[in-house]
């Protein structure tokens, strides 16, 4: 390819572009080719759809603590044994781990007062 070709190529594709831009505004615009005649009418649309979305939302704050009861009412909470159970399990190894832990601290505080690295 020549550059005179390269050059009416890329004419070609912008050209393109350009095209499929404006169809894609005119197909956003929903049949308001002509703005300046059907501005009330875009403004109107435009004013409706505003409407329509805030009452969903209003709709969806209403609906919004409902659905949230639903969905604690189908929670399976445990039984007191059962958590007590748990609690003490919990404790236990909390505990065990305690004293694991402080012996370590103690024997690495011997073995560096034998070494006196500290």
């Amino acid at each position: 390819m020549t550059k005179e070709e390269k050059k009416i190529l890329k004419k070609e594709i912008k050209e393109r572009k350009r095209q499929e831009k404006l169809a894609m505004k005119q197909q956003l615009l929903g049949g308001y080719e002509d703005k300046e005649k059907n501005k009330e009418k875009i403004v109107d649309d435009f004013k409706k759809e505003k409407r329509s979305k805030r009452i969903i939302r209003w709709a969806s704050l209403k609906e919004t603590p409902i659905k949230l009861v639903k969905e604690a009412n189908k929670i399976k909470w445990p039984k007191r044994r059962v958590l007590g159970m748990k609690f003490l399990t919990i404790v236990i190894f909390i505990f065990i781990f305690a004293v694991f832990f402080y012996g370590v601290d103690q024997a690495l505080e011997q073995l560096f007062a034998i070494s006196k690295i500290v």
